[in-house]
């Protein structure tokens, strides 16, 4: 609400999400409609209880921008000293990872999310930049099928 009332940026979202009611949506995103920018393509997931996506960032070399779906940690460098001793005794190891916590919150019961994270396997993409954890500038399409692959073995 700060940031809203003391910069009035466009608000860009996807429709449907409960958990943040607001702000109110000024632009819904969705998959294969309009961006703020150009040279980027939209991931949505389409099995989450919540709305989730990814960004594709097209320009030079591929990288994709998530949030809680896909994360990287090469260091917990960024985290206070609790965080750094809990982090991997709660499943964060220092890798790229399938959010453990987002993973049981977003899975609706009796479902899966295996799908999506083959559809998003099918993007290009070489570097990973997440909101959790740290830059992965290369190699991270391979990390992140390693990810997905220990996420839902079989």
């Amino acid at each position: 609400p700060f940031c809203m009332d003391r910069y009035r940026p466009t608000f860009w979202c996807q429709e449907g999400g409960t958990l943040y009611p607001k702000p109110a949506i000024d632009r819904v995103l969705s998959e294969g409609g309009e961006l703020p920018f150009g040279s980027a393509t939209l991931f949505c997931f389409r099995a989450t209880k919540e709305p989730e996506s990814a960004l594709l960032l097209e320009t030079g070399r591929p990288f994709l921008l998530t949030t809680d779906a896909i994360q990287h940690y090469g260091d917990y460098s960024q985290n206070n000293l609790l965080a750094r001793l809990v982090m991997p005794r709660m499943g964060f190891s220092k890798t790229t990872l399938v959010g453990p916590l987002w993973l049981t919150m977003m899975t609706p019961e009796g479902g899966s999310l295996r799908e999506d994270f083959a559809r998003l396997l099918s993007l290009d993409f070489d570097g990973l930049l997440s909101a959790h954890g740290t830059l992965l500038q290369a190699g991270a399409h391979e990390a992140v099928a390693k990810a997905v692959a220990k996420a839902f073995p079989g």
